[in-house]
C-alpha cells in the first residue's frame, strides 16, 4: 500500500499545474557505525542509520498567491538506511506533514511538525542548545535535558515576523504524537510559547511548554522552561544552555537505569564549534541533576568530543566519542553507572 501511495504521489507531482507551484523532491541518507558499552552490559558494535541526521525523503512546495500571501506544504518520510525499512510502519509521512500560510503578519503552520522545545524541523530550543542538537547518540541535548518532546500531531504553530531582532512563537497540539486513538476529551495536549533574539553573531532563544496529560491543566502536568544562547566569535561559535523541568516521566541518563517520575531537574550544556584546518571540532560538557520518588537524587555528567568534515557541498563525514558518568543515587546501581559510545558515519543530502 505504501509503495502504491508513493507511486501515486510521484505521478501527481509530475503534472504541469503542480510544477508551476514550485515543488521540490529532497532527501538525506545518513549511515555509519557505532561502538558502545552501557553500564555492566557487554560492549556492542553495529551499523546505524541517522546518527547525525535522520535519513529521509520528502516533498515540499509553495505557491505565491499574492505579494502578501504564500501557501506551501512539507511531506516527509523517514527510513532506516541500513535496512531500507520505514522508520514508522504505521504512517508514511512520519516526520513532517503540514501546510503553511506565510503572510505579512507572520507564518501559520498546520499539521504534524516539530515541537517548539525540540530539535526537529519546527523546533527552536534543543536544535540551538548545542552543535549536536538531539542527535549524535549520547551527545544529544535530549540525553542531558529532560522532556524534550520531538514532534506533535494535530498542531497549530504561529511565529511573528522578525522585529528589531525578535521573533515570537506559539504552538498548540490537540493530541500529541500517537494519541489519535484516545477519547478526544482525554487526549494528551501540548502548548508552548517561545521567543528568539537574533542580531549579528548573537542568537538567544527561550521556550516554555506544558504537556496536558489528560487534556486539561493539572498539577501533575509535565512542564519545562529553558534558555539557549550562542555567539560566533572569530575563532569559534560557543553555545550555552539551561533547562528546568518538572514532572518528567523518566530521567534520560543514557545508561540502562532510567528512574521515572522526576519532581524537578536542572540541566546545563556548554559546547563549541571550533574550525581547525577544514575540520569542525565539537567539544561539549553536559550536566543534569534531578530529584524523584522517595527523595532520591540523580545526576549525569556527559563529556563529548565530536568532529565534522565537509567532503563537498552535499557530503560530510562525522565522528564523536562520548563518556557518561552517573552519580548520587544512580551510582553503583546493579546495572552500572557509566557508559561510553563512539560513532562515525557519512551523510549525503540532495
Amino acid at each position: 500500500m505504501q509503495k502504491v501511495l508513493l507511486s501515486a504521489l510521484l505521478a501527481g507531482f509530475c503534472v504541469t499545474p503542480v510544477m508551476a507551484a514550485q515543488v521540490e523532491v529532497y532527501g538525506l541518507v545518513d549511515i555509519g557505525i557505532q561502538a558502545s558499552k552501557m553500564g555492566n552490559d557487554d560492549s556492542t558494535f553495529s551499523m546505524e542509520s541517522g546518527q547525525r541526521s535522520g535519513s529521509r525523503v520528502g516533498f515540499k512546495g509553495f505557491e505565491k498567491i499574492s505579494d502578501s500571501l504564500e501557501v506551501g506544504f512539507v511531506l516527509e518520510n523517514g527510513f532506516d538506511a541500513d535496512t531500507g525499512t520505514f522508520a514508522d510502519e504505521d504512517r508514511f509521512f512520519n516526520r513532517n506533514s503540514y501546510l503553511y500560510l506565510k503572510t505579512d503578519y507572520g507564518t501559520f503552520k498546520f499539521g504534524r511538525t516539530g515541537a517548539l522545545v525540540g530539535g526537529c524541523n519546527g523546533g527552536i530550543f534543543a536544535v540551538s542548545a548545542s552543535p549536536f542538537g538531539i542527535t549524535w547518540g549520547l551527545a544529544g541535548a535530549n540525553k542531558t535535558m529532560q522532556g524534550l518532546t520531538s514532534r506533535v500531531d494535530n498542531s497549530i504553530t504561529y511565529n511573528t515576523p522578525k522585529m528589531a531582532g525578535f521573533t515570537f512563537y506559539g504552538q498548540f497540539s490537540n493530541g500529541t504524537d500517537g494519541d489519535d486513538y484516545t477519547d478526544e476529551n482525554k487526549a494528551e495536549r501540548y502548548i508552548a510559547v517561545g521567543a528568539r533574539y537574533n542580531v549579528g553573531n548573537l542568537d538567544v532563544r527561550v521556550v516554555a511548554d506544558r504537556t496536558l496529560a489528560n487534556g486539561r491543566f493539572e498539577s501533575e502536568d509535565q512542564v519545562t522552561a529553558g534558555i539557549t544562547a550562542n555567539y560566533k566569535f572569530d575563532f569559534a561559535r560557543v553555545y550555552a544552555a539551561y533547562q528546568y523541568a518538572d514532572n518528567v516521566e523518566r530521567f534520560s541518563s543514557g545508561v540502562p537505569y532510567r528512574p521515572r517520575n522526576l519532581n524537578h531537574s536542572h540541566a546545563f550544556l556548554l559546547s563549541a564549534n571550533i574550525p581547525v584546518g577544514g575540520i569542525d571540532l565539537l567539544p561539549q560538557v553536559g550536566y543534569v541533576v534531578a530529584d524523584g520518588e522517595n527523595d532520591k537524587e540523580y545526576d549525569r555528567l556527559g563529556l563529548t568530543m565530536g568532529a565534522s568534515y565537509d567532503l563537498s557541498k552535499n557530503i560530510d563525514l562525522y565522528a564523536a566519542a562520548t563518556y557518561v558518568r552517573c552519580g548520587k543515587d544512580l551510582k553503583d546501581h546493579e546495572e552500572g553507572d557509566d557508559g561510553w559510545e563512539v560513532i562515525s558515519g557519512i551523510r549525503y543530502s540532495f
